[in-house]
């Protein structure tokens, strides 16, 4: 019905909110989904159309005493989830703590755990009292703790064990000889490193060892980035010099960069 427009212009606001809600959210989630790279800041778009959902859901709870079986398991379900992170968080912070350390992350963050102990529990007991307006508050509160566990935990732990290297890299590329290089991937699509670099980066398939080769060979100075993986396959069939190698990720090229470097420094 609603493929008729004229339906849609008849249609009442709150509607029409959420139609551009749901359309909103999916286009968003199918296009990052199908995407090859993937960064955790991708599913940045998809919390506005979320938000516009779950505000007209509860409104019409709070209000009218609507989605009274969509609250309860939605909420049961989401305080599941929340008691799951708490239980496996506090495992990641006491048997994994050296790993933990590692990704500069402290023991203070040992109340995020917590925090999601104590705060599903009290939703399941404001929605079973019918105590809509605390439930609902708690579940806000619920929420900016998922966000403050993924800003100050998980995001970091993803940037320090990838794209700090590839930082790394387009930085080694860019000091190299005024940045008059160029910079390829082997093996990897990295739309992060056209963000970093700020220019074009050319991509070899890996099943293409004679373009990589050419390249290699070239008389300009080339940095590849590909995965740490590939090095073992590339050896003794192209000659490179490995310029620096991280936990996914290593950067090749046809130049002994750090010679170089060190031989500018005694200048």
């Amino acid at each position: 019905k609603f493929t008729n427009m004229a339906v849609f212009k008849d249609a009442d606001n709150s509607l029409k909110v959420i139609l551009f809600s749901i359309v909103w959210f999916f286009l968003i989630l199918i296009f990052f989904s199908a995407s090859s790279a993937k960064m955790v800041t991708y599913i940045l778009p998809l919390f506005p159309a979320f938000a516009l959902l779950t505000g007209k859901i509860w409104n019409d709870y709070i209000s009218e005493n609507k989605n009274e079986k969509a609250i309860k398991y939605s909420s049961l379900f989401t305080a599941i989830m929340c008691l799951s992170m708490a239980v496996a968080s506090t495992f990641a912070f006491i048997v994994l703590i050296p790993t933990v350390r590692e990704f500069g992350l402290n023991n203070g963050s040992m109340a995020i755990p917590m925090l999601f102990f104590t705060i599903p529990v009290l939703l399941l007991v404001y929605i079973s009292r019918q105590q809509k307006i605390k439930a609902f508050f708690t579940l806000v509160l619920m929420m900016a703790g998922i966000i403050l566990l993924a800003t100050t935990v998980i995001m970091p732990v993803v940037y320090n064990s990838a794209q700090i290297d590839l930082i790394k890299y387009v930085n080694i590329s860019n000091n190299y000889n005024s940045g008059n290089n160029e910079l390829i991937t082997y093996g990897l699509t990295k739309p992060s490193l056209v963000f970093y670099s700020h220019k074009k980066v050319p991509f070899v398939s890996s099943d293409n060892i004679k373009l990589l080769s050419d390249y290699l060979k070239s008389e300009k100075p080339v940095f590849i980035v590909t995965k740490r993986k590939f090095l073992d396959d590339l050896s003794g069939k192209v000659k490179y010099n490995l310029i620096s190698s991280g936990k996914r990720y290593s950067l090749i090229s046809n130049v002994n960069y750090l010679t170089c470097y060190k031989l500018k420094e005694r200048k």
